[in-house]
């Protein structure tokens, strides 16, 4: 004898999710389904939608010898979930009054099917997997082709008559519109068309394609009229893969991008800088030392932790469009790093180095790299890699220590001419 199960059916405007539920709650395993459906298709295309799930989900049952005994489906509103009838006309317009419960009876049989308002199916699961009963009010938002909210007050539901939200916020007036029309699939459709006025509208699944790739992977930046680039810091990918190996990748991998950043180097009026993780996306990069057989690598720090403390940089004579009119300096500066170790394969003489931890030892030398080095630049002096971050020591009171009789009179940081010489190096190029 079979056993019974539900159909759990979340009904999205891209897309038809769903489960099989067995009694307590347990989701049985590998048993989730996906059909494709255009809220904004015909009736019968939507209809067909629907009813191609409600076949494969019978045929998965059978399949893993359980019996579908209920369907119960959470979908946006309005909606008459008492009566099962689509009263939406931003979407499903096609459907506007037709009652949804007979397309899962025709396939499954006269069983149950009861439905709720997606926010409300996700309050509900989100209060029993959190605990959250304990507290008397609860409400919940939830983000999707449309904007949702539910809300709960005493351990009961605020529902309207016809089993929707008591409380509805995506018709409520909102900037030029209402709220959905910012938070929703047409406001991010209304912002691309902004953007690019010339092109068709991609779906908002391309859309969020474009926007995870990236301008330079897509093509839609070649950085032909871009002088310099800032690497910035941070954990990309969350150094998984070690760090900035997937930050790399991105561009190693990736036609267009690789192809923008080969030209942007073979450029004589270009700089870059890469901090911290920029740093270690440039050496993996092999960036700074193009000419070398062997490349350098970051490692981990020598001491096996995460470090983080402000420490002295010597910034010795060495030729550098941003640290050459330093030379000489010994400045104050934080670092944040668990693989900033320069790794170098050759003498220290073949290095453009730009700056070197004060003290050779730990912790003056964080990370306990070769040559106590802490920056290096390209052999043109145009390009630099750094582990310590001079964007966090721009200003007098960033900084943990600072010379008394200036720390009130200095407005900025000796940091800030490396900047300058930059900008000045840039306007030269472009006269």
């Amino acid at each position: 004898m079979s056993e019974p199960c539900v159909l759990a059916v979340d009904a999205g405007g891209t897309s038809l999710k769903a489960a099989l539920v067995q009694p307590g709650g347990r989701i049985v395993p590998d048993s989730f389904l996906q059909v494709p459906v255009d809220s904004r298709g015909s009736a019968e295309e939507i209809a067909g939608a629907y009813s191609a799930l409600a076949r494969d989900a019978g045929k998965l049952a059978g399949k893993l010898g359980l019996e579908i005994v209920r369907a119960s489906v959470c979908i946006p509103g309005p909606f008459d979930y008492a009566g099962g009838v689509s009263l939406m006309k931003h979407k499903y317009q096609s459907v506007f009054g037709v009652p949804l419960r007979p397309w899962f009876i025709k396939t499954l049989g006269n069983i149950p099917v009861t439905f709720l308002h997606d926010s409300t199916a996700f309050l509900l699961g989100a209060v029993k997997a959190e605990e959250l009963a304990r507290h008397r009010r609860i409400c919940g938002v939830i983000i999707g082709t449309g904007l949702g909210f539910a809300s709960m007050y005493d351990g009961q539901m605020n529902l309207n008559p016809q089993g929707g939200p008591g409380i509805s916020i995506f018709a409520r007036p909102f900037g030029e519109g209402t709220a959905e029309d910012y938070v929703s699939r047409r406001a991010i459709e209304r912002a691309y068309s902004r953007k690019h006025p010339q092109r068709a509208v991609p779906s908002v699944k391309d859309i969020a394609g474009l926007a995870m790739a990236g301008d330079l992977i897509s093509g839609r930046e070649t950085l032909e009229d871009v002088n310099m680039i800032v690497y910035c810091g941070g954990f990309s990918n969350s150094d998984v893969l070690g760090s900035a190996k997937g930050w790399a990748g991105g561009f190693l991998f990736n036609p267009k991008a690789k192809e923008a950043l080969d030209k942007f180097y073979a450029r004589e009026d270009t700089l870059s800088l890469g901090i911290c993780n920029g740093c270690q996306l440039m050496m993996e990069l092999g960036l700074i030392n193009p000419e070398h057989k062997k490349q350098g690598k970051m490692l981990h720090n020598d001491s096996h932790k995460f470090e983080s403390t402000f420490i002295s940089l010597t910034i010795p004579t060495n030729r550098s469009v941003m640290f050459g009119s330093l030379s000489g300096s010994k400045l104050g500066i934080w670092v944040a790093h668990g693989e900033g170790k320069f790794s170098l394969p050759y003498g220290e003489d073949k290095y453009n180095v730009v700056a070197k931890y004060s003290y050779d030892e730990y912790p003056g030398n964080p990370n306990g790299s070769d040559y106590s080095i802490a920056a290096l630049a390209s052999a043109d002096g145009r390009h630099l890699a750094m582990m310590p971050h001079l964007e966090r020591a721009i200003f007098p009171w960033q900084n943990a220590c600072y010379p008394a009789d200036r720390i009130h009179r200095d407005q900025v940081t000796p940091w800030i001419e490396a900047f300058v010489n930059e900008r000045k190096l840039v306007e030269d190029k472009m006269k």
